[in-house]
């Protein structure tokens, strides 16, 4: 897409426009993502997300996919969050439905927004916003994808403490990550450099989970795939174990811990207790 043909802007229009700008800019640095924190505890921005989201991706794009323009996926790195200035960071580990149909409607209106307000002194932005929206090209779709593995790396930098001051138990996070891969697919599924990645940074995430709330990573499904016998919290069952309700068998040692009520149904090898 490419903008608009507008009038010719006096020094003044276009310093007025930039001033908006650079005032969205700033609003745009002080939203705090959420159950995204630094190592120190510090929650990370939307300038923090875009930054790393505009190396990473671009680098991605060029080392994976030679078909894409890494430079027309950092531009879309670039304004891919850029509604949340006027729509705000939604929640989206645990969403609903209706609530993600309200986040789209808040999307959509904060993009006319950017054009109203900038359509006719900066049409870059605003027709590049809503350019990355439509994801009608794979640049946009990569970029949206690659946006996905940017939580991730924070968390395993973190240790995923971030995702447990959240309240994220284990079980729910391996939920979470599988009904995300699946919807990565549908949209993303021609890049498979990018899902192999995903995949990683999944496994890599759960593991930090596991570390910090005291669970064991199945190797066959590489969650906690079992029931509680104590409180009958059901894990994943994916790699069909906890059909019967009781931990993995022989040949899956250590401490196997329910993420809801912390309780060992196995122990390790050295016979220590919970």
């Amino acid at each position: 897409m490419t903008p608009a043909t507008t009038a010719v802007q006096s020094p003044g229009e276009v310093a007025d426009a930039a001033i908006r700008l650079a005032g969205h800019a700033l609003a745009f640095g002080r939203i705090d993502r959420t159950a995204c924190r630094h190592p120190d505890g510090t929650p990370e921005s939307d300038a923090d997300h875009t930054v790393m989201l505009g190396w990473l991706a671009p680098a991605l794009a060029a080392l994976t996919e030679p078909g894409l323009s890494p430079d027309l996926v950092a531009a879309f790195c670039l304004v891919h969050d850029a509604v949340e200035v006027f729509a705000g960071d939604t929640p989206t580990l645990v969403i609903s439905d209706q609530e993600r149909a309200a986040k789209a409607a808040r999307e959509h209106a904060a993009a006319d927004r950017w054009q109203a307000e900038l359509g006719d002194t900066l049409p870059w932005l605003p027709s590049t916003i809503a350019r990355y929206e439509a994801q009608d090209c794979p640049e946009a779709r990569f970029t949206r994808a690659a946006d996905k593995i940017c939580p991730k790396l924070l968390h395993v930098l973190s240790g995923a403490t971030d995702l447990a001051a959240y309240g994220m138990t284990y079980s729910a996070l391996g939920q979470v990550l599988a009904r995300q891969r699946a919807d990565v697919a549908r949209y993303a599924g021609e890049f498979t450099g990018l899902l192999a990645l995903y995949d990683e940074m999944a496994t890599r995430t759960l593991a930090a989970m596991a570390a910090t709330t005291g669970g064991v990573i199945c190797p066959g499904c590489r969650g906690l795939a079992w029931t509680c016998l104590f409180c009958r919290q059901e894990q994943d069952p994916s790699c069909g174990h906890g059909v019967e309700h009781t931990p993995p068998g022989d040949g899956f040692p250590g401490f196997w811990r329910c993420s809801e009520c912390r309780a060992v149904t196995a122990n390790d090898d050295s016979g220590s207790g919970r």
